[in-house]
């Protein structure tokens, strides 16, 4: 049974959430936080937005946050922009940016933003376009309409349309950039003079094939070397058979 790829909504409104996670399009993924503990985790969110908070009270609010992430193995965060009312309140961009923080293009966790605001929006502009210096839009993130009211995205149909086709998207990009970290560390690992041909086969795969048309078995055999770093574990036919 493949297990299903999990998938952070943080939402502000309860009444979208609710609505949101129901739909029947989201069921092949395992949704969080979930109905029982949404008030929980939105209420960390809350705090760490205000920046009128004593920094104690939110840098406990953003560790939560944090261990949310990495107790539940998220894999991709789908972010409400404006995840406080008042003026000093910070976005879902800084939010994000405070999850990747210590990551880069080829290792962040996947954003795609739900706004009412539109990606034009000059007020908004500057800071989605900074946020995209470091990661990239279409590879690391997204900027999806939610509709001026939120209603676009309360629509099951224009969510099934616009927004999962993203988030296969993102999902697609953020495991070829996790594979070819582990290819590359695989490929950098000590090789004895015997195994030189093994070596060899990694360097014409990563300057010659394209990550879509890599065989699976090369990709299984990878990840247990890398999870390893034992390169006898490296299958010089499943290399040969990377045409």
């Amino acid at each position: 049974m493949i297990e299903k790829r999990k998938i952070l909504l943080v939402e502000n409104q309860k009444f979208q959430f609710d609505k949101v996670v129901d739909f029947d399009c989201l069921e092949c993924f395992d949704l969080f936080p979930n109905k029982n503990n949404y008030i929980v985790f939105i209420d960390n969110v809350r705090v760490w937005v205000n920046r009128e908070y004593l920094s104690d009270y939110r840098n406990k609010a953003l560790s939560y946050i944090k261990d949310f992430i990495i107790n539940n193995n998220i894999e991709f965060i789908i972010m409400d922009h404006i995840l406080g009312g008042a003026y000093h309140s910070l976005t879902g961009i800084d939010l994000a940016e405070e999850i990747n923080c210590d990551k880069n293009m080829d290792n962040c966790m996947p954003v795609l933003f739900l706004s009412k605001t539109e990606q034009s929006e000059k007020k908004r502009m500057k800071k989605y376009e900074n946020y995209k210096k470091k990661f990239q839009e279409d590879k690391c993130t997204k900027w999806i309409h939610k509709g001026y009211f939120g209603d676009e995205i309360l629509n099951e149909d224009y969510f099934e349309k616009i927004v999962i086709p993203e988030i296969h998207k993102l999902f697609a990009v953020s495991e070829e950039n996790k594979f070819w970290i582990k290819f590359d560390l695989v490929k950098f690992l000590y090789y004895p003079e015997n195994q030189e041909e093994k070596k060899s086969e990694l360097f014409r795969i990563r300057d010659n094939l394209n990550y879509c048309n890599l065989p699976n078995n090369l990709k299984e055999n990878i990840e247990s070397v890398y999870s390893s770093k034992d390169i006898n574990g490296l299958n010089l036919k499943t290399l040969k058979d990377a045409k």
